[in-house]
């Protein structure tokens, strides 16, 4: 792969570029998926130096060059105008920003960068959804501790969730149900990087929702908004941790169009100004409607597109390829709901031990009748961490089945070894 250094070398416009800022975790999955319909990559990566989640998920191979944003736009531009490219999209969260700005003053496909904060500040996002009528948690963003708790006791009362503004993976997100608690947990997390190596100045604090977690994934092309896959997600209490993933569950298409999820998701999409390429949004359904967690514009991670894709027959990959350069293609697969050929779970490895991991015994897991695969992020001789969050997580376990019992089942079975301590050993 080219490096910075030389990346004005001529190119033969003849090439057709794609180009993709941070493609780690599943936009480690864009680069093949557009090197297959005959275009060239270059990736950018948004910061000088791979924020930590991304180590082991950026692929450079499946990119000709790389260019390295040191802050500069104008630099970048100039870098970027060395390609021919069709399209520039954002791989993961934090190359939204810079994807948006540099779509945007290329001329390309793009969402703008007008309401780009929007749609990573999550405080931001909250205000400019509301501002199109639509139902949110009440939320205040601020520094100030002495300020939150007057909030709290005037607002919502306890509990309530603090977490970071711009973050991911319930990345330091946590429920306080107390004065003494929040203080604890607000100072902790306050001026700490989070797991993108961002400085946390302030802090979202939300009222506690209580409702089914659901997820809408979803492409958009001029604004036309395809969904792909709905989740259920069913997260616990883990190792003092609020909110670790157990499992997603893929579910029809028409079940969460009767619950109203899909409808209100679209419009939050359309509120944020999102007009084209992937959405990832995460509502809760409560007794009085759908409410918000967050929108993300990016693909769902974890690789999860690829899971889905096995049970619908495309997915937010190709989708978004067609979105992007094959519009015939995308309003061809929009023309109808996705159908969910078997069920698909998704199980989330949760470790209760810590320390140098001496053996992982998955074959139990392996011989479920319903097992598909399994995705690991650790290895023998690694440091395996007490499950607190999504990063934390020993990885995953996909089951699929035509008949739910099965997999159900299977899945019961997975975590009555894993509490037996019978999956890690340390």
């Amino acid at each position: 792969m080219e490096t910075r250094a030389n990346l004005f070398q001529a190119t033969n416009h003849a090439t057709r570029w794609v180009a993709i800022v941070d493609a780690y975790s599943s936009g480690n999955l864009l680069a093949p998926e557009f090197n297959s319909r005959g275009f060239e990559c270059v990736h950018i990566q948004s910061t000088p130096q791979l924020p930590a989640p991304a180590h082991g998920s950026f692929h450079a191979k499946d990119f000709r060059s790389n260019i390295v944003h040191q802050g500069q736009i104008e630099e970048t531009l100039e870098h970027c105008q060395q390609f021919n490219l069709q399209c520039l999209i954002a791989g993961s969260e934090t190359g939204v920003e810079l994807a948006d700005l540099l779509s945007e003053r290329l001329g390309l496909r793009s969402n703008g960068s007008k309401l780009s904060a929007c749609r990573r500040n999550k405080f931001q996002m909250v205000e400019q959804v509301s501002r199109n009528g639509l139902k949110t948690i009440p939320s205040l963003r601020t520094s100030d501790s002495k300020l939150a708790l007057s909030w709290i006791e005037e607002v919502t009362g306890w509990p309530v969730v603090v977490k970071p503004l711009r973050s991911a993976g319930t990345d330091s997100v946590r429920v306080c149900s107390s004065a003494s608690e929040f203080l604890t947990v607000f100072e902790a997390n306050l001026g700490k990087r989070d797991k993108f190596g961002q400085r946390i100045d302030d802090l979202l604090i939300q009222k506690t929702i209580r409702g089914g977690e659901y997820i809408i994934d979803a492409v958009s092309c001029d604004g036309q908004h395809h969904v792909t896959n709905v989740w259920l997600i069913v997260k616990g209490v883990h190792n003092n941790a609020d909110f670790v993933c157990e499992y997603n569950q893929l579910l029809d298409h028409d079940e969460a169009v009767k619950n109203g999820s899909v409808e209100y998701a679209l419009n939050v999409i359309t509120a944020l100004g999102i007009r084209h390429g992937p959405t990832h949004t995460e509502i809760y359904r409560t007794p009085e409607g759908p409410i918000l967690i967050e929108c993300a514009s990016r693909l769902h991670g974890g690789g999860f597109p690829i899971y889905s894709k096995e049970c619908v027959g495309y997915g937010q990959v190709d989708l978004t390829a067609d979105a992007y350069l094959d519009v015939e293609a995308f309003h061809k697969k929009a023309q109808a709901p996705y159908q969910r050929g078997k069920h698909l779970f998704i199980a989330e490895l949760i470790s209760d031990v810590e320390g140098p991991l001496k053996g992982l015994c998955t074959k139990q897991i392996e011989s479920l009748p319903s097992f598909s695969s399994i995705k690991l992020s650790v290895t023998l001789g690694d440091l395996i961490n007490q499950t607190v969050d999504a990063f934390t997580s020993p990885g995953h376990v996909v089951l699929t089945h035509a008949d739910f019992a099965t997999i159900w089942r299977d899945y019961n079975y997975l975590r009555s070894i894993e509490r037996k301590g019978l999956l890690y050993q340390v």
